[in-house]
């Protein structure tokens, strides 16, 4: 995988959906490929700073991510 573009300065990149949680401020969810709604929530939970996610693509469980706690914002959403 060729790394980010020098003009996205602070951008990483990672394989691991898990290592990109780590320590992350939020999670922001941009796409509908199915291994993004697959994700082992108690452990995202876990990697992130702060439990919050915004989900633009509306794939990810709402209802399974507040029970953990989460704060989440899907986008065009009725």
């Amino acid at each position: 995988m060729n790394g980010p573009s020098p003009l996205l300065d602070g951008i990483e990149i990672a394989l691991d959906p898990y290592k990109c949680c780590t320590d992350a401020d939020a999670l922001v969810v941009l796409t509908e490929w199915p291994e993004f709604g697959a994700l082992d929530l108690d452990r995202v939970v876990q990697e992130l700073s702060s439990p919050r996610v915004v989900d633009t693509r509306n794939v990810l469980d709402r209802v399974a991510l507040r029970r953990r706690g989460f704060v989440y914002r899907g986008i065009g959403r009725v």
